[in-house]
């Protein structure tokens, strides 16, 4: 086996390896992800649903109160007693007591707690805030072994409303035990664990056995004359395919050759995109066309060679009087076209302004500019015509000057 077969054979046992350890690392999350996600999430769901039932009961037993204001001993009616005692029967309460504003009991299900006061801290909060409250507490029920007697119950503060002014006039206080429903809820998760754990292992096992019949037949993998004739002959497609990509690549140049700005190719996907965020969002942009003066004449009495010298000069001043994220192209000839996002035509000018000086100090040559800018209503080839226009009146006012479209 030669050094390129060993090379495919070491790649091939660095993937099944790679393999193995994701299979292995998913065998290891999979009961992290129950514990600390998938079950704080089921506990969750069960607290915010239970709250909004027991909201639901508070609200009902709300109504029977014949006494809408402050609650009080004296809202506390034969009626209502009997009322609560038929809806806390219904739906298997375990305690319900009955505060006023200043936490005092008024009524329990539990005649001793009649007449003490909340001893939570954030009961005013409740009060205050109009707000119900709800958590779990383990609490121990009389009956049975120590261990049994431990419920978790949900306790939840319910402000009751006035109807009239809106204000909280007392406090419900319903407790309801989940210990049952949490039993289920442990015993669904486990079994989701469960059914996860024999996927995964199944998967486990799965990739364990083509691992090792791939090992397997990596050991008895020989490389014929035919399969290299195949290979040679595949990658001499590729190399004339990557030879025909070259030449397209070299076709669609984006950059003028000589000055190394963009040609009109680049230009059009530039534009495109500058003016649809110009169109769409009400953007600014700016677009300047520029021609060198007398251009035909300074290559008759200098030379082609100094007039690409000249416009290789020209190309270096444009860049580095532009912002980065302004763009240059040579339109065509001497002509260029400057394209300058986040641009109105005051700034237009002042920019076409700073770089004609720059162009007159610097070299011998002297540039005309025609500048316009995007208004609602505009288009691409009418921004172009419109700079063109002005660049035309700039040197029919004597050239070396900046011309606005306006």
């Amino acid at each position: 086996m030669g050094k390129n077969e060993r090379g495919t054979a070491n790649k091939d046992v660095r993937f099944i390896n790679i393999i193995l350890l994701i299979s292995l690392i998913s065998v290891l999350i999979l009961p992290l992800y129950v514990i600390y996600f998938l079950t704080p999430a089921f506990n969750d769901f069960l607290l915010d649903d239970t709250e909004k039932r027991l909201i639901q009961v508070a609200e009902r037993m709300a109504a029977s109160l014949e006494d809408k204001g402050a609650i009080g001993y004296q809202s506390i009616t034969p009626h209502f007693i009997h009322r609560l005692e038929d809806i806390r029967k219904s739906i298997a309460l375990t305690k319900v007591k009955i505060f006023a504003v200043d936490s005092t009991i008024v009524y329990s299900t539990d005649p001793k707690d009649i007449g003490t006061k909340s001893n939570k801290s954030f009961f005013p909060e409740v009060v205050a805030s109009g707000y119900p409250r709800s958590y779990i507490a383990t609490k121990e029920v009389s009956g049975g072994s120590p261990l049994s007697n431990q419920h978790q119950i949900i306790e939840t503060y319910v402000p009751i409303i006035n109807g009239k002014n809106y204000d909280v006039v007392g406090v419900f206080e319903i407790y309801y035990d989940i210990t049952s429903t949490n039993k289920a809820l442990d015993q669904l998760t486990q079994r989701v664990y469960f059914v996860l754990l024999v996927i995964v292992l199944v998967l486990l096992s799965a990739v364990l056995l083509s691992v090792s019949r791939a090992r397997a037949n990596m050991r008895k993998r020989e490389f014929a004359e035919l399969e290299i004739r195949r290979q040679k002959e595949l990658l001499e497609h590729q190399h004339y395919e990557l030879a025909e990509m070259h030449e397209q690549a070299q076709a669609l140049s984006l950059h003028d050759h000589l000055t190394s700005l963009g040609n009109r190719r680049l230009l059009e996907i530039h534009f495109d995109r500058a003016f649809a965020l110009a169109h769409r969002y009400g953007k600014e942009l700016g677009l300047i066309m520029l021609d060198v003066d007398h251009f035909k004449a300074y290559n008759d009495k200098n030379g082609h060679q100094a007039g690409d010298q000249a416009l290789v000069s020209l190309a270096t001043i444009i860049r580095k009087q532009l912002r980065e994220t302004d763009l240059a192209f040579r339109y065509g000839g001497e002509e260029f076209l400057l394209l300058l996002p986040e641009i109105d035509m005051e700034s237009g000018l002042q920019v076409a302004e700073k770089l004609r000086m720059a162009v007159a100090n610097d070299t011998d040559v002297t540039i005309s500019m025609g500048v316009t800018a995007y208004r609602p209503g505009a288009t691409i080839d009418g921004m172009i015509k419109e700079a063109d226009e002005a660049l035309y009146k700039a040197k029919q006012q004597g050239r070396n000057r900046v011309v606005s479209a306006e």
